[in-house]
């Protein structure tokens, strides 16, 4: 049985590093200006005014922060969300606002855990979606990506207090241990189009990339492994934004952060280990991280069937 997973595990990295390189559809990638997009179910506002911080943070009552499992085909592609205990594909971080106190759900995660590499960039990504909800439960992320507000604001993220875990000594730095890239859409809620024969659904409606840099969607890439961070996630506000600010800039005026803990738990490609590094890092026993993965191998769901495109 190992030596099965072992030829399809690495058949599929191949694959997914192949593809990685291979010719995609032009229009997948391309950037385009808020004033051009259309949408048979979005309408997208041309008004000039702007939310206020004070607003934004009367507005919203959760935000959830989700990160998905993915691959590269010159985007980023989502894993599919097995319905597994341990070895998640997509995992949730809530915040509750209270009268402008932001505070975690008590229900989240110790830690968001993610496979890194030491060795293959680009092999082991992760995708970033921050969804603010009102108190009905209504998405509003529009409040921050429609008018001027896309000139305004954005979201950095910004990776500290690093520590080494497992047989790893090696402390890296933000820049040595990840890369973020934003890929905000417009209309906001919508993903891109995936490219052809990888797009189960090519005519439903789709977002495009816009130019402006928010941070409600992005990827990380992730490289290295067996670090533990907090990932601190920062809402600036500027009275003129300027233009191409990295992601890990610290803003001087900040409308509000959350910070979440990061587990890179394991190696992506040190298959060998990575039993006996989630059973370390769920406190699970062998048996139970065997089945979680002998479930992701056995599924009916097509390695390729998930919507999520960035």
């Amino acid at each position: 049985m190992k030596n099965i997973y072992q030829f399809l595990k690495y058949t599929f990295l191949l694959v997914v590093m192949a593809t990685a390189f291979s010719a995609c559809s032009k229009d997948d990638n391309k950037v385009t200006p808020l004033t051009t997009q259309t949408s048979t179910t979005t309408v997208t506002t041309t008004s000039t005014t702007t939310v206020t911080t004070e607003e934004f943070m009367a507005k919203w009552s959760q935000l959830e922060v989700r990160f998905t499992k993915g691959h590269s085909h010159g985007y980023f592609h989502g894993n599919p969300d097995y319905p597994v205990k341990y070895l998640k594909t997509v995992q949730h971080f809530y915040f509750e606002n209270k009268n402008g106190v932001i505070t975690p759900a008590s229900n989240n995660p110790t830690a968001i855990r993610w496979e890194g590499s030491n060795d293959e960039a680009g092999v082991s990504l992760s995708g970033i979606e921050l969804i603010f909800y009102d108190k009905e439960g209504k998405r509003i992320n529009s409040v921050l990506t429609t008018g001027q507000a896309p000139n305004h604001y954005q979201f950095f993220f910004i990776a500290d207090n690093f520590t080494a875990v497992a047989s790893n000594t090696t402390v890296p730095t933000q820049a040595e241990a990840l890369r973020y890239k934003y890929r905000d859409t417009n209309p906001e809620e919508l993903y891109i189009k995936g490219g052809a024969g990888i797009d189960n659904n090519p005519n439903a409606p789709k977002g495009v990339l816009r130019k402006e840099q928010i941070g409600l969607k992005g990827f990380f890439e992730i490289k290295r492994a067996y670090v533990n961070f907090d990932l601190q996630i920062v809402l600036g506000y500027f009275a003129t934004k300027p233009a191409g600010l990295t992601y890990s800039t610290l803003p001087a005026n900040k409308v509000m952060e959350v910070k979440i803990p990061i587990h890179i738990y394991t190696d992506i490609i040190a298959e060998d280990e990575q039993i006996e590094d989630a059973m370390r890092e769920f406190g699970a026993t062998k048996a139970e991280i065997e089945k979680d993965r002998n479930d992701i191998l056995s599924s009916t769901l097509n390695p390729e069937s998930s919507g999520t495109f960035l």
